[in-house]
């Protein structure tokens, strides 16, 4: 009987694991039920199996009077029973071992984690040989968000395919084990990528807004989607940045050409970010503008938002015919004599009035959302003119992605005699965000700045009928406004 136990347990292709209650020994032997042909005790529970083949379960929380909780119908007749280590064994005629979960007084089928079939003598793969299996090819060449991907055979990738890239970049990690810092091979997941081409062993696939690889990264099969829409796309493989934004107009009516015009940089340090920008430089011909908004700021950036404060010099200077027109945020008015001439019909010119603004001022800048993704700009300048605090310049933006490399944007501004609003789209160009990456930025909008001077119009008088002669100007123009066009660059370094 032993040697036919032994052959049949040689012969098993699974088990099955329980959980089996531990209860405190019993002080007394407990009552066998009648009709098993052989039993096994657990803590509180005997299994026991009949002839006809049912595997029985009873509680013995009373040993003397077992209580028959649980039943199971096998295919075969129970020539064995065991427990060990909270595994119930059944050898049943048919060669095979069964094994149930026991779950109190009940028993329910199981199945290990992972089974292995130790009859025909199959070992575990280690965690080594998984990992070799799972990768497919790694990256050759990183473009302007594209990866030529260099794979292991040619008959496992297909276009359409989704993989897993993983960094093989080095870094610095507290291993547990030893308790000290050790450099390590990073072989965290940074992005999911679709395959477009196969051809032979090379492969061609795009990355997503806000995703990088580098030269050397493994990739493997995966079922992950890849990003849709790079809602948080983090700022990626740039530490600085340069971009040009102009905004030329026509006047209306008239021949002059202005434009706001934008200039900033930036450069990237873990958490702090430092920025200089000349936003907005007003200029315009034959009529002058003179608007010069300058600052540097520091902040603190991450991904998802960025706070940072700063200073610099902002100068406004504007021309009207009151010094409530002058007025608008506090601008200092300073009255000037009138005009030496006289128009045409023998009329002085009225008295004029130049507005201006001029000083240090104090910057703050937020930003809510992700660098390329869905964010919110504010930028605020208060100039110190007199002494006092002073209304500067106030700007902002909103982006918002349609596509992996368009965004929709409206931005709009203004300071004292400075409005400007416009919608449009940044295209990403070349890159999809990180270094070289190259954006695009059209728009339309309007626009309008007062100017140095007045100009334009014809001087004239009325009397108000109690003996006093005032002059007015007819026709004058203050300032140089119209529709504009946007257009930007910005480049990722």
């Amino acid at each position: 009987m032993a040697s036919r136990i032994a052959k049949l347990c040689a012969e098993v292709a699974c088990f099955l694991a329980v959980v089996t209650p531990l209860g405190a020994a019993h002080a007394a032997e407990p009552a066998i039920p009648t009709g098993l042909t052989q039993h096994r005790i657990a803590g509180q529970v005997l299994v026991g199996a009949t002839a006809d083949g049912k595997l029985v379960v009873y509680d013995l929380t009373d040993p003397q009077t077992p209580q028959k909780r649980f039943e199971k119908q096998l295919e075969g007749q129970i020539l064995d029973l065991r427990i060990a280590d909270g595994v119930v064994f059944a050898v049943i005629g048919r060669h095979e071992v069964q094994a149930f979960a026991l779950s109190g007084a009940r028993l329910d089928s199981y199945r290990p984690a992972a089974a292995v079939d130790l009859a025909a003598g199959a070992t575990p793969a280690t965690p080594e040989a998984r990992t070799a299996k799972m990768v497919v090819g790694r990256v050759g060449n990183v473009r302007e968000g594209r990866l030529l991907i260099e794979l292991d055979s040619t008959g496992g990738v297909r276009p359409g395919d989704r993989l897993l890239v993983r960094s093989q970049q080095r870094e610095v990690r507290l291993n547990l084990f030893s308790d000290r810092e050790e450099e390590v091979v990073s072989n965290a997941a940074i992005a999911v990528i679709e395959v477009r081409q196969v051809q032979g062993n090379k492969a061609i696939a795009d990355l997503s807004r806000g995703e990088l690889a580098d030269v050397g990264d493994t990739v493997e099969p995966t079922q992950r989607p890849a990003n849709p829409a790079p809602w948080l796309a983090e700022r990626v493989g740039h530490t600085a940045w340069v971009r040009a934004t102009v905004r030329p107009m026509f006047n209306f009516g008239k021949v002059n050409v202005a434009s706001l015009t934008d200039f900033a940089g930036g450069w990237y340090w873990n958490w702090l970010h430092l920025q200089a920008r000349l936003s907005p430089f007003g200029a315009s011909m034959p009529q002058t503008v003179h608007l010069t908004n300058f600052h540097v700021l520091a902040g603190y950036q991450n991904d998802v938002a960025e706070f940072a404060v700063g200073g610099g010099y902002f100068f406004n200077r504007f021309q009207a015919r009151s010094e409530y027109q002058c007025d608008d945020g506090g601008i200092v008015a300073l009255k000037d004599e009138p005009a030496s001439g006289s128009s045409a019909g023998g009329v002085k010119e009225p008295p004029r009035f130049t507005c201006r603004q001029a000083g240090p001022s104090v910057v703050q800048q937020l930003r809510l959302g992700s660098v390329d993704g869905v964010n919110l700009r504010l930028t605020n300048s208060l100039a110190i003119d007199s002494g006092k605090f002073r209304f500067g310049y106030l700007e902002g933006s909103v982006d918002f992605p349609v596509a992996r490399a368009i965004n929709l944007y409206a931005a709009g501004g203004g300071s004292a005699g400075v409005k400007f609003g416009e919608i449009g789209t940044r295209t990403y160009f070349r890159g999809v965000g990180g270094r070289d990456s190259l954006i695009l930025t059209t728009g339309i909008g309007g626009s309008t700045m007062r100017t140095d001077e007045l100009f334009g119009g014809t001087a004239k008088s009325y009397d108000n009928g109690i003996g006093g002669t005032y002059s007015y100007m007819e026709d004058e123009e203050k300032s140089v406004g119209g529709l504009h066009i946007a257009v930007g660059l910005e480049l990722r370094l």
